[in-house]
This record gives C-alpha cells, structure tokens and sequence, in this order.
C-alpha cells in the first residue's frame, strides 16, 4: 500500500480542526461547547465516482445526538452554593437559570433530546437522497447500537427514516455491548483533573467573574466558585441540545475564563481520545474488525444495503484519529492540543462517519469517506481521484494503523 505524508495533501485533508483562540471564540462563543456542540450541517457538493463505478454499500458510525446533560455532576454541586448564599442579581439569575435546567431534566438525564432525533431522521433521509441506488426496495440496513438508550432512539430515529423514504426496504435493528466506549485509566483522568486545578492556580484572577454571582464573595471557597462556574457553564452548554436559546455565557464568564474552559475541555477529550501520549491502537480493535467484516460480508452479497451502527464519541473520535482527519499534529499532550486541535468542530453531538463503497463490472472497489456528511482526504493513503480510495489500501490501514 501506497502511503505519504505530503504537506499539500495533509493540509487538504485537514480543515476539520482549528487553534481554539480568543478571536474565535469572541465572534462565536459556542466553539466553547466541546462535544456540546449541536450539530451544523451545511450542504457540500460530492465528487463524482471514477468512471464504471457505482455505490453499492455504506459503513456509518454515529454518534448519539444532542442530548439531556448529567445533572448531578454538573449542576448539583454549583446549584447548591448558588441556594445557599445570598445573591446579586446576577446571581438570582444564575440560580434560575440552573434551576431551570434541573427541572427540565427531571426523568431525561441522559436522554436523547428531540432535536438530537430530529438530527439523525435528516441525516438518514440525506443519505437516501445522495445514494438511493444502495437502498432499493428489499434490500436490508442492519442497525445496531449500544446499550445506551439515548444511543437506541437514535438508531431508531434513523432506521425509521430510512424505511419511510423507501417502503420495502428492510431494517434490522440490534443493542448490545460490542460498541461501548472503553474505559480510561483513572490515572489519566486525574492527570486532567490535576490540570484543571493547575489552571485555576497559575491563573486565580479567572475566577473573579463568579464573585459578582455573590454578595459576600468571602464567604465562597475556590472549590465552590469552579463548581457554581461549572454549573453555568454546563447550563449554557446544554440548553440548544434541547432546542433552546442559550443566554450570553459572557453575562456570568470574562473572555479569559471562556478561553480556559474552552481550551481545557478540548484538550480534556484530545487526551482521553485522540492521538495522546495514552494512546492505543488496540481500542479500537471491536469496531475496526465489526467495519471489515461486515462489509466484506456485504461486498461478497447483493442483499445489505448498510451497516449503521450508533454509539459514542469514544469510539468515533479515535476513529477519526486512526485516520488522519482530525488534527494537523501527529501526537499531542494537554498543553498543546488547543493550538491544533478543536473538539467542538471535530466531534459535536451527532457526529458520524461514513464509508461508501463503490464497485464496477470487474469487482474492483473503491471507498470515500465522509467525516459529518462532508467528503475529507486520507493523508496517510493515495487515492485513485478525488477522495476514492481502493479498498485494499483503507482496511490495511484501519487493521495496522500508521
């Protein structure tokens, strides 16, 4: 297999991912979501296929839409200093709004959101639309997701689509565990707890914004001043995952707290996902052998249309990382991530990842890989046009890496 790491081309496959600086988050302070971010699609235009060649399968990983935040984490600890001391306005308005948020999750912690399934029946109903001819009519999509039941109704949302744009079509639909995230080491998650506390400690004056939060601002601890930031800085997060209009974060947070939080989360999720010094290959070894399998399956057969599977950003984001398409710098730790790497435009809710396989009259096969609906380059391959790849090349990377 043919592989180079040509400056020209890495930098064409690249424009997923940005430096988090304060002049982006000034024009649009939502890239401080991280993984957060509702999903924007926005119309692309497709290369067209080598010639003799037609779309006969597709590989979907997704992640779970927009969804209902944990409470207890993020919002109890803040809420309760907010009921306890005695407030400003700003303050009062802190506790509504978290209070709010509370209520509205009452029975729905962790599920998905309405827009979130609002978001996967569009983006089945585009993929019908770009590639009817894989799904005729008594063809089969099997569909299967994690446990998770925000990850259920997802691949429910989507399967459903797909059978109302084409009555006939079959779905099967399977929860298991196959595809659930795996589980960091406690070390590093408490490396980046660490981190976090390092932040605040090298930088103290951040936390001077939530003071305004309290009358007497004495009387709250540092402890309680991140856990009431986080409580509005989860609150804002959350609220257009459920449809909502989200308040100025810049009403409770100065542009330096903004900054921080933006970049710690990002390299929070760059370190525990992507290509870190704890990286490891083998993570990934279930759903890049379910990816193979299935589709050599499906390739050997005239009968599946697709395999769409649904899960998590632990899987998806080391997914986009095995393939080169989610950063300019080949292995990143906590403090460098932020300057090459934005986890909110790399993998906000609903994100997926999509291979489509493409066969002519010989069996010969090619593949193109969509990152969030959009056609991206593979710096570690060469393709034949565009962005086709022979299949041979694409599996022997997600088998063995880079």
């Amino acid at each position: 297999m043919k592989r180079f790491l040509s400056l020209c081309t890495l930098l064409l496959a690249l424009p997923l991912a940005a430096q988090i600086t304060p002049e982006r988050l000034a024009a649009d302070p939502s890239l401080a979501t991280d993984v957060y971010h509702v999903y924007d699609y926005s119309p692309s235009r497709l290369t067209k296929a080598p010639r003799g060649y037609k779309p006969v399968y597709i590989s979907h990983y997704g992640r779970h839409g927009e969804r209902y935040i944990n409470r207890e984490g993020y919002l109890y600890p803040g809420l309760e200093v907010l009921q306890r001391e005695a407030l400003t306005p700003l303050g009062e308005k802190a506790l509504k709004e978290v209070g709010d948020m509370v209520e509205r999750t009452e029975g729905n912690v962790g599920a998905l959101s309405e827009l979130g399934a609002r978001n996967h029946r569009a983006i089945a109903n585009r993929m019908f639309h770009r590639f009817g001819r894989i799904f005729r009519r008594g063809r089969s999509v099997r569909c299967e997701s994690t446990v998770r039941p925000r990850c259920i109704i997802s691949m429910a949302n989507a399967g459903n689509a797909l059978a109302a744009a084409r009555p006939g079509l079959k779905i099967e639909y399977r929860s298991s565990e196959k595809f659930l995230c795996y589980t960091q080491p406690d070390e590093v998650r408490d490396y980046l707890l660490s981190c976090r506390d390092s932040m605040y400690t090298a930088q103290p004056e951040a936390l001077e914004c939530i003071k305004a939060c309290f009358a007497d601002p004495s009387r709250v601890s540092r402890k309680e001043l991140t856990q009431v930031a986080d409580a509005i800085f989860y609150t804002w997060k959350d609220m257009p995952c459920l449809g909502l209009e989200a308040y100025d974060i810049r009403e409770y947070f100065s542009e330096q707290l903004i900054l921080l939080l933006a970049r710690h989360y990002s390299s929070w999720d760059y370190c525990l996902l992507a290509r870190s010094p704890w990286w490891h290959r083998e993570w990934l070894n279930p759903i890049i052998d379910d990816i193979i399998t299935r589709a050599d399956e499906a390739l050997g057969r005239k009968d599946i249309a697709a395999d769409l599977r649904f899960g998590h950003d632990s899987q998806l984001i080391p997914l986009f990382t095995l393939l080169g398409i989610t950063a300019t710098v080949p292995v990143m730790g906590y403090a460098d991530a932020p300057y090459s790497w934005d986890v909110a435009s790399v993998c906000p809710m609903t994100s997926n990842l999509q291979f489509i396989f493409y066969k002519n009259r010989k069996g010969s096969v090619l593949v193109k890989v969509l990152k969030n609906e959009r056609e991206v380059l593979i710096p570690y391959l060469t393709p034949v046009k565009g962005p086709y790849y022979h299949w041979e090349d694409l599996s022997d990377l997600l088998k063995n890496g880079n």
